[in-house]
């Protein structure tokens, strides 16, 4: 892969050398839609890099800011947005900041996350047929 940026341990890499790597020009090629224009491929490649880059970002801005519970719920919030399409992975951020409210005794902001996973759960079983919601 000439002129790509690939490192050889991707997984001990910080994130600004797996953000490069996601910008290689490997990528590059694939989303400048040459020969895949027909299909959705380019799109959804720039989609998970932009997801992988939130993900990324927001994992190192939460290590350096683990003393600040404010912003570290507010960046779990950004990662469970992130998984709108991914509802499992978006449950376990709110279960996390669920967690991390109830450890500051902040209880109302705790019951809100839950009751969002309550609603992922409810959409999730209403998709599938299994349960009809009825409020009257």
């Amino acid at each position: 892969m000439a002129g790509c940026c690939v490192t050889t341990d991707m997984w001990s890499a910080g994130p600004a050398d797996i953000l490069s790597t996601l910008n290689c020009g490997v990528l590059r090629n694939i989303l400048s839609g040459n020969a895949e224009e027909k299909t959705p491929f380019p799109g959804e490649v720039r989609d998970l890099t932009k997801r992988i880059r939130t993900v990324l970002m927001a994992t190192a801005q939460m290590k350096e800011n683990e003393n600040d519970p404010e912003l570290l719920v507010d960046l779990q919030y950004s990662l469970a947005k992130s998984y709108a399409s991914t509802p499992e992975l978006r449950k376990t951020w709110l279960d996390a900041m669920a967690k991390q409210h109830i450890r500051r005794n902040d209880f109302s902001e705790a019951a809100h996350c839950y009751l969002h996973i309550a609603a992922l759960i409810a959409e999730y079983l209403k998709r599938r047929g299994k349960h009809e919601i009825s409020f009257f």
